[in-house]
């Protein structure tokens, strides 16, 4: 029998699909005490009631059919939380109320972020789920035990693995045309020398391979020619060099906007283009632009054996979206069921920097000190960049990402 500091029962009249999901989240994010639901109030061991009267009040909605819960600002300061934590838990990790029919969308038909209650209420500044975890065990003079940290994560998306070399004679040619027609003749003769193999094309792999190849490091490629992606062909056999010079199990899909919508064939389709090329399964994905449409993004990701998904941070800021540090389940809240899709947390993308106007010294500081927070509470600190980032091109000249790797 485990040591009764190790469980810590959740008294609860009534048991749901819901609530069991809430019980698998602490059981991931929190390494002890574990977790057990109970109708009565156990002996000699420490519980925590769950109903309407209780400390933790019971709004009622884990045990409800409804989509609609109403996120509200939280007294970080507070010894111990006096809000449904539970629902507040469950929310932040189905994203329920993306669910609504009418949410608006930007012009990428994302989900628009200005109106997203985590962002709106502040939610999104501290990790939510081990931070009141510990609360409660403190309150209730329970020992916490959070799983062994882990160093940082760096997951690349290659949108464009060119910049000028292997793209094509007539779009080669376009583009100088345009640099002598806008009369930007740096950016014209830049190219005429990366043309001429006086220099190196900056988006190309061995650009940034060298700085992440001794760290975690996943890389996810577009492989799709539509509108907003790449104008490289995925059939370009250049462009299949440069994906198997990463080692086969660090490589995952980067799907397509158009493949992001509800055509499961065209997300099909990219999938078997890039098991083509490196001759093995495909079983992790990031959305291109972070674009997806739920519940069906996901669901189709799990019909196509996509064990893991990355698309797991906020386009417009940084911050954590789910208020989770390690990889937790999915939760099809159509079907109203736990899944085997293992979502991954990432707290920051390199856009963020740019979106927010951090300098690269105040992005390095940042990435520091919330990688020492997700570790404090022995998570896995992620974070998304793009090879072009590495790149000291265009918004990118006054940065240094290899610092913000390598602190």
């Amino acid at each position: 029998m485990k040591n009764s500091h190790t469980q810590l029962f959740l008294v609860c009249p009534k048991y749901s699909k819901r609530l069991d999901y809430v019980i698998h989240l602490w059981n991931t994010q929190i390494a002890s005490p574990t977790l057990i639901y109970s109708t009565e109030i156990p002996r000699n061991f420490p519980y925590l009631l769950y109903t309407q009267d209780s400390l933790i009040p019971n709004s009622g909605f884990l045990f409800s059919e409804s989509w609609d819960f109403f996120l509200q600002k939280v007294d970080f300061t507070m010894d111990f939380p006096d809000f449904d934590f539970f629902s507040y838990a469950f929310v932040m990790a189905t994203e329920s109320y993306h669910y609504e029919k009418n949410y608006p969308k930007d012009r990428y038909n994302r989900y628009l972020e200005i109106q997203n209650p985590v962002l709106v209420n502040n939610l999104n500044e501290k990790p939510f789920f081990p931070f009141w975890a510990k609360k409660i065990c403190d309150y209730l003079k329970i020992p916490i035990q959070f799983y062994p940290a882990e160093p940082l994560w760096v997951t690349l998306d290659i949108d464009n693995p060119f910049h000028f070399v292997h793209r094509g004679c007539w779009a080669q040619l376009k583009s100088l045309l345009m640099d002598i027609k806008n009369f930007n003749f740096q950016e014209f003769f830049y190219k005429f020398q990366i043309l001429a193999g006086y220099s190196k094309d900056p988006f190309k792999i061995e650009n940034w391979l060298q700085h992440v190849k001794h760290l975690q490091y996943l890389v996810f490629f577009l492989l799709d020619d539509q509108k907003y992606n790449s104008n490289t062909s995925p059939y370009n056999p250049y462009y299949h060099q440069e994906i198997l010079q990463i080692p086969l199990e660090r490589i995952g899909s980067h799907f397509s906007l158009k493949s992001s919508s509800l055509a499961l064939d065209a997300m099909k389709n990219e999938k078997k283009i890039l098991e083509a090329i490196i001759k093995t399964s495909v079983t992790k994905s990031r959305q291109h632009f972070l674009q997806y449409e739920l519940p069906y993004t996901f669901q189709r990701l799990i019909q196509l054996g996509i064990q893991q998904d990355y698309t797991t941070c906020f386009y417009s800021q940084k911050g954590f979206k789910h208020g989770l540090v390690r990889p937790f389940l999915w939760y099809d809240l159509e079907n109203e069921e736990i899944t085997q899709l293992m979502r991954f947390p990432v707290f920051f993308m390199d856009r963020h920097a740019l979106n927010e106007g951090m300098t690269s010294q105040e992005t390095l500081i940042y990435v520091q000190e919330q990688t020492k927070l997700i570790q404090s509470y022995g998570g896995i600190p992620i974070i998304l960049l793009h090879n072009e980032t590495f790149s000291g091109r265009r918004e990118w000249k006054n940065y240094q990402p290899i610092n913000w790797i390598y602190h």
